[in-house]
């Protein structure tokens, strides 16, 4: 599916593709039936981001189904009671994503806080009696994790942040020459580069971003 022109600056189909099944390789390794993610900025919401190419922004919470055999479910912005269920083939803007529901749901609006959350309950239906991980759960609303423990209460919820979420956030090993807070090291000496305030000027040692 060609990519859609509304999206600046996107995410390859064969990258999008790649991340899907290193993510679903780790679910199986850890036996997890499906990820469940939410958030509603795209500064700290990078998982929604590198799952769906499309960031959630302005506030407004998107809630991503991920199953281990089938594609995505999103949760966001629309009107009550709208779903759009994609075919085969997909769409040039939610690649990997079966079906977009809309729900009106606001953090402002307290009585709100269930919307997407039951929306979601009814997507985790089949894996009542599976295995959940939670990714990212400091990105969730309390709302939508006391709402899934408590009407799915046969699940088992894990905490997927760590067991599948450094295969999402784990680069090439280009990287090896990088350090943890984005300090590049030298190529020679294999030293970490410390900032310098009177030079910007990039040395051909000097390893670049991948």
């Amino acid at each position: 599916m060609a990519t859609n022109e509304r999206i600046n600056s996107p995410i390859s189909t064969p990258e999008l593709e790649r991340r899907w099944a290193a993510v679903r390789a780790a679910m199986a390794e850890q036996r997890i039936d499906a990820l469940v993610m939410q958030s509603n900025n795209d500064w700290m919401g990078g998982y929604i981001k590198y799952f769906t190419d499309v960031p959630a922004t302005n506030g407004y919470p998107v809630t991503v189904i991920f199953p281990k055999d089938e594609r995505m479910t999103v949760i966001g912005q629309g009107p009550m009671g709208v779903v759009r269920e994609f075919g085969p083939q997909g769409d040039g803007v939610r690649r990997g994503t079966a079906r977009f529901i809309g729900m009106p749901s606001y953090a402002s609006c307290a009585y709100t806080a269930d919307y997407d959350a039951e929306l979601a309950e009814q997507a985790l239906a089949r894996y009542a009696g599976g295995t959940i991980g939670l990714l990212g759960r400091s990105a969730m609303s309390f709302a939508l994790g006391d709402h899934l423990r408590r009407k799915l209460a046969r699940v088992k919820f894990v905490d997927a942040t760590l067991r599948t979420g450094s295969t999402a956030s784990r680069r090439s090993r280009a990287r090896r020459n990088w350090s943890g807070s984005g300090r590049p090291r030298c190529s020679r000496t294999k030293r970490w580069r410390r900032p310098s305030p009177r030079s910007n000027r990039a040395c051909a040692s000097w390893k670049s971003p991948p």
